[in-house]
């Protein structure tokens, strides 16, 4: 984060190019934090441990139970200690590996790496096809010099970590070969290799300084860490089946709710502050007030907009203002939300848009694993504020011309 926000900071095209996957890495790194905060502050492992102690008492003194449960704890503990060590081979390959931009993109273009003159020639136009796209696409928000700094760290961190890893790598001098050499780094002639569609010649990148570094590891990954870590994965899967059928035999009065993450769903709740810390409290909507109060003319994403600015000193908000006479921008509420929710739409209780989700309060992303009504908030964008910026900020009066609206 340290090294793309600097390269943001000092050019605009860098900016445009890197803004998405800066916030996609900060939004992963902000959410585990807040995670682990809540975890903590629910006691998720010691009660989690507790539920254990309950569920050994309550087979001890019955054979049926015992000859149907009593090795499941055990089996578990089996199961995790061989998968720590894949585990953790599998995030540094993931994480530290092919997270690299380079290296990443060097992979989508694999099956181009493996064109022979015995390839259908069907199939040796769709391979050529999809890397001209793919070589489109990478570079239009590639910056080589940004990714090199990534490089040097990121590896770095995976040949300390990682068990297959060669540990002589003089890992600057690596970058300055593969930065100044691998045909990988050079849109024009990758693209013009590409449309050769000469097999002997794009044959020809398996000897490129990028694909002989990093391809070893990719083979490594294949062969002897994603099939284990599928495999134990799998195994553990199947027997958490097992514990949940347990876990509701010996809850019989208790109400279980199937695990929705991952899946289309419609999640009901209120709109409701709430209080995180003692002395803290949130109130349930933000208005523009807030927008103004974190400017801040060097840092772009808190940067107001003359325009914006204009319409709050005037109070200009049109229709849009609620009864109060405040610019309402987002509003939270008690439904759980999870990842791949952002976007969606938020109705009211007679099927009108009220808003568009996009976040979670920090407080409340260990939601995934343990709910807690108290704290866990969805952050939605109050629709009135995106009806504002639309109409009065963007002069898009014609879009609004199209919509029904209910004041």
């Amino acid at each position: 984060m340290d090294i793309i926000k600097r390269y943001i900071n000092n050019d605009r095209l860098t900016r445009i190019q890197y803004a998405s996957k800066a916030a996609g890495i900060a939004n992963g790194w902000k959410k585990w934090i807040g995670e682990l905060q809540g975890l903590d502050r629910l006691n998720t492992v010691k009660n989690k441990q507790n539920i254990e102690a309950q569920f050994l008492t309550w087979i001890q003194n019955d054979p049926s139970r015992q000859q149907k449960y009593g090795n499941i704890l055990n089996h578990y503990k089996d199961l995790y200690a061989q998968l720590q060590p894949v585990a953790k081979e599998n995030s540094y390959f993931m994480e530290a590996f092919y997270s690299i931009e380079i290296v990443g993109f060097m992979w989508k273009l694999n099956s181009l790496l493996s064109l022979n003159e015995q390839t259908p020639e069907a199939n040796k136009e769709k391979i050529l096809k999809t890397a001209a796209n793919n070589i489109k696409a990478f570079f239009k928000d590639y910056n080589s010099q940004l990714d090199k700094e990534i490089f040097i760290l990121l590896a770095n961190e995976y040949f300390q970590h990682s068990q297959y890893a060669d540990k002589k790598i003089a890992v600057e001098k690596l970058a300055d070969r593969i930065f100044s050499q691998s045909i990988f780094l050079q849109q024009e002639k990758l693209e013009q290799l590409v449309a050769s569609g000469n097999v002997k010649a794009i044959q020809k990148l398996n000897n490129d300084v990028l694909v002989k570094f990093a391809m070893p590891y990719f083979d490594i990954y294949i062969d002897s860490i994603a099939p284990k870590y599928q495999q134990l994965n799998q195994q553990i899967t199947s027997l958490n089946r097992i514990w949940t059928q347990a876990i509701m035999e010996m809850q019989p009065n208790k109400q279980f709710y199937p695990d929705a993450n991952l899946t289309l769903r419609v999640a009901y709740g209120k709109v409701a502050g709430f209080e995180p810390q003692d002395g803290i409290k949130y109130k349930h909507y933000t208005t523009i007030e807030g927008i103004m109060q974190k400017e801040n003319p060097d840092i772009y994403d808190y940067v107001v907009e003359p325009k914006l600015k204009e319409l709050y000193l005037n109070k200009d908000y049109g229709r849009y203002a609620n009864s109060k006479g405040e610019m309402p921008v987002a509003f939270i509420a008690t439904n759980h939300t999870t990842g791949g929710n952002s976007g969606s739409p938020v109705l009211n209780a007679y099927g009108e848009l009220i808003g568009l989700n996009f976040d979670r309060c920090w407080e409340g992303t260990m939601s995934d694993i343990q709910y807690d009504p108290q704290v866990c908030r969805n952050i939605t964008l109050d629709i009135r504020y995106c009806l504002f910026i639309i109409d009065k900020f963007a002069g898009a009066h014609h879009l609004i011309d199209e919509m029904t609206i209910v004041d």
